[in-house]
C-alpha cells in the first residue's frame, strides 16, 4: 500500500501571476492549466504526493521517488527529472516550462512518478 493516492504542483510561479486551475477528479492523473502567461511565459513547479483529499503526505516508500517530465507543444521544460526524497513531501528541484516566443503558443509539461508498478501524473497545459 503506498502512502499516497497521486502526485500535484506545489510551490507553483507563473508569468503575469496567473492562477493555476486543476481537476482532481482521477487523483491518479491530475490536470491542470493556466492562461494569460504571455509571450515565452513560464510555469515553475515543484511535485508532492498528495492523499486523496489533496493534503500534502511524505514519500515513506523507503527510497527516493524519481519524478520525470515530458513538454508537448510549443514550448521547452527543464530538467528532465528531478526526485521526492525518503521522508520528503515534495522534489527536491522545480520544473520550468518556457512557451516559444509569439503569441497564441500552448504547451503540456506532464510530471510522472511510477512506484509499484504504478504511473501518477500531474499536468499543466500552459498558454500565452
Amino acid at each position: 500500500m503506498v502512502p499516497f493516492a497521486g502526485i500535484d504542483w506545489t510551490s507553483i510561479t507563473t508569468s503575469n501571476n496567473k492562477t493555476v486551475s486543476c481537476n482532481y477528479t482521477t487523483i491518479t492523473a491530475v490536470t491542470c492549466s493556466v492562461s494569460g502567461v504571455g509571450n515565452g511565459g513560464t510555469f515553475t513547479a515543484n511535485v508532492r504526493l498528495i492523499d486523496p483529499n489533496q493534503n500534502s503526505v511524505n514519500n515513506t516508500t523507503g527510497g527516493s521517488i524519481t519524478v520525470t517530465q515530458t513538454t508537448t507543444g510549443q514550448g521547452t521544460s527543464s530538467p528532465a527529472s528531478t526526485t521526492i526524497a525518503q521522508n520528503a513531501g515534495a522534489s527536491a528541484g522545480a520544473f520550468t516550462l518556457t512557451l516559444s516566443n509569439g503569441t497564441s503558443k500552448t504547451a503540456t509539461i506532464t510530471a510522472s512518478i511510477t512506484v509499484n508498478g504504478v504511473t501518477y501524473t500531474v499536468n499543466c497545459q500552459v498558454s500565452s
